[in-house]
């Protein structure tokens, strides 16, 4: 059992996920003090665990900054103490130092405009690969970003039906049943006609138009050619159209046919692993050849931009499993491979079982997927990081030149605004340094039943929200 006893309640929260990241197994017990030292606060932190402790201590905010960055400065600090309080009591440094956010490319940039760079390394305590990866990534998104206007804004639509759920998954993916699928187009294709009327009535550029879930390939032909219609019709002046096809066996001619004739740009086949038993443990249908014969069908199409997901951690993989998924990609050669290091979130079957990776071997093999990817000349473009993660690790997306995602880039790092539509979907709002959150119902049936209220939220997306 973790006990937090700290004079800050807001703190709390970000106490506890700092001792997380140690995994220790019996009951922590961590004290946050905050004492005056040389005329500013310092945190003092002392953990206790199996009878032994260690202290830790990390000056606060300045006298002089405002309110806000007071706040932000004093959580940091606390967190660094607890963070060195750890390390001292366990002998373990972790990846990412006492970083436990989303993104860390998006501190490292903050960090970088204020000319605190090396604050990366010397206060957060992120190792030095990391912070060369997050480094490198930075240098490939400005490069992206470049001709990508700054009131430019994404647009994601969520299709949240799958042939079968994997046992990693806690996306808003569900098996139809009869007439929802039918029911959600009709509720969908009004979201994207208001969509599309807002973003025109303001005039906005739109940077990237991406179909994610669930898996959109899973609709039936007419229903999938009926959302490819409304997309491509509704956002016409896009540059970038990203539709998931996931799962081969949702995907045949006809399907990659409907999405080459509404202008899709870039797709994404998804096998996760190219082992067979594995497809069979965590629940998928098909077979490693048939994602062969999906990217090859998907060439002979015309499609030059295909990105491939793999998982590093799935359960019964080994190293030697891994790499046999890596061969298996480096043959393909695709255009971008993202490695995704598995996260045990609470609505997955996963969890439900109890299951733990071996944080040393997902380590390894998230090494082996870089250099993989630095063989087949492909550069780290976005990254981030999420709870429960095996040993504490992130998610990469690689890319070959000129094939960079800009949907990825902008979402996942809060540099453009996005447009959130269809179930589960959360846009955000981006004004400087506020973003506001726009989400939708996460259940499917209020989706339906609230449709014309979301409608109208579309109508007043680009207006702020009163506080």
């Amino acid at each position: 059992m973790l006990k937090i006893q700290t004079p800050v309640e807001h703190f709390e929260n970000e106490l506890a996920e700092e001792a997380r990241l140690f995994a220790l197994p019996d009951d922590v017990h961590v004290v946050h003090e905050v004492r005056q030292k040389d005329g500013q606060d310092a945190h003092w932190v002392t953990v206790t665990w199996r009878g032994r402790s260690a202290s830790a201590a990390c000056d606060g905010a300045l006298l002089n900054a405002d309110m806000k960055e007071r706040k932000r400065i004093n959580k940091r600090a606390a967190k660094w103490a607890a963070y060195q309080a750890l390390c001292a009591l366990t002998g373990q440094r972790q990846p990412w130092g006492s970083l436990t956010g989303v993104r860390p490319t998006k501190l490292l940039l903050e960090l970088q405009q204020k000319g605190n760079e090396a604050d990366f390394v010397s206060f957060y305590g992120v190792q030095p690969a990391k912070y060369d990866l997050a480094r490198q990534i930075l240098d490939v998104q400005k490069q992206a970003m470049r001709n990508v206007p700054a009131q430019a804004i994404c647009v994601y639509i969520c299709v949240p039906f799958c042939v079968t759920r994997c046992s990693y998954c806690s996306f808003p993916g569900r098996i139809a049943k009869k007439g929802e699928m039918e029911a959600y187009l009709d509720a969908l294709e009004m979201e994207i006609a208001h969509a599309s009327a807002s973003i025109r009535a303001q005039g906005v550029p739109i940077a990237a138009v991406y179909i994610g879930g669930g898996t959109p390939s899973s609709l039936p032909q007419p229903l999938f050619e009926r959302l490819l219609h409304a997309t491509s019709e509704a956002f016409v002046d896009k540059n970038e159209f990203t539709v998931e096809a996931g799962r081969p066996d949702t995907i045949d001619r006809a399907k990659l046919v409907a999405a080459r004739e509404a202008g899709v740009t870039r797709l994404c086949v998804n096998p996760q692993t190219m082992v067979q038993a594995t497809l069979e443990r965590i629940g998928r249908r098909h077979t490693p050849q048939q994602i062969v014969e999906t990217v090859d069908l998907a060439r002979s199409l015309g499609f030059t931009s295909i990105n491939m997901d793999i998982i590093a951690g799935l359960p019964g993989e080994t190293l030697a499993d891994f790499c046999q998924t890596l061969k298996a990609i480096a043959d393909i050669a695709p255009s971008g491979l993202t490695c995704h290091t598995l996260s045990i979130k609470r609505g997955s079957k996963l969890h439900e079982m109890g299951y733990a990776a071996a944080s040393t071997e997902v380590a390894q093999m998230v090494d082996q997927a870089r250099g993989l990817a630095q063989t087949l000349g492909l550069e780290p473009y976005y990254m981030y990081r999420q709870k429960y993660m095996a040993g504490n690790l992130e998610n990469v997306g690689y890319t070959r030149p000129g094939h960079a995602c800009v949907y990825n880039i902008a979402m996942m790092d809060e540099l453009r605004s996005v447009m959130a539509l269809g179930v589960g979907s959360v846009g955000k709002w981006i004004q400087g340094d506020r973003i506001e959150r726009r989400p939708n119902p996460k259940d499917l049936h209020l989706y339906l039943e609230r449709i014309n209220t979301i409608c109208r939220q579309k109508d007043t997306f680009f207006q702020q929200e009163e506080r």
